[in-house]
């Protein structure tokens, strides 16, 4: 690769990166072609990337894309896979592949080296939590059912004080219309 051409890619992926939504440094050391293939098919059908740069040319992007935080992490191979869109989706594929990797394999491969996302910087030991975590719309819809489950409990509660005031009434009124009688 001339300079020319390495100065291209830098200016094409200072702009990619620098669009992200998140980013993840792994090393892919032992990882077969195969199933880097495998990982690269399935964050490319995610909408996410997945590139491997030489460490010189990353410091230079990540320079430029204002993440100079991720550089002390540029040690060994390093492939960056960043997500334009949905976050945690990258982190949830890679977290599947290293456990379907160490079944197949007994190696949990790719190991992540860091991340950041939405422009906080994440070591691996959170990250491993993280993507544990159900997808956002499940969180999202158990915190509106436990906010649910209390005003259904409330509104049970009143309409049975308003169904034993009917009752009252009701019972009221007949025994008042057989006194009458």
């Amino acid at each position: 690769m001339n300079k020319s051409q390495k100065h291209t890619l830098v200016d094409q992926l200072a702009q990619e990166i620098g669009k992200a939504q998140a980013v993840l440094l792994t090393d892919f050391l032992g990882l077969t072609v195969d199933a880097a293939t495998q990982l690269r098919k399935e964050l490319r059908q995610a909408g996410c990337e997945y590139k491997v740069v030489k460490n010189t040319l990353s410091h230079i992007i990540f320079e430029r894309t204002g993440k100079q935080f991720l550089q002390p992490f540029l040690k060994g191979t390093t492939g960056i896979v960043y997500a334009y869109s949905d976050e945690m989706v990258p982190l949830r594929i890679l977290h599947q592949f290293k456990k379907k990797n160490k079944e197949e394999n007994d190696a949990e491969l790719p190991t992540i080296k860091a991340a950041v996302i939405h422009g906080t910087l994440y070591a691996p030991e959170a990250l491993e939590k993280i993507a544990d975590l159900p997808p956002r719309e499940v969180l999202i819809a158990k915190a509106l059912g436990s906010i649910k489950s209390p005003l259904v409990g409330l509104v049970s509660v009143l309409g049975g004080v308003l169904r034993q005031f009917v009752n009252v009434l009701d019972a009221a009124s007949k025994k008042q219309a057989e006194n009458k009688t």
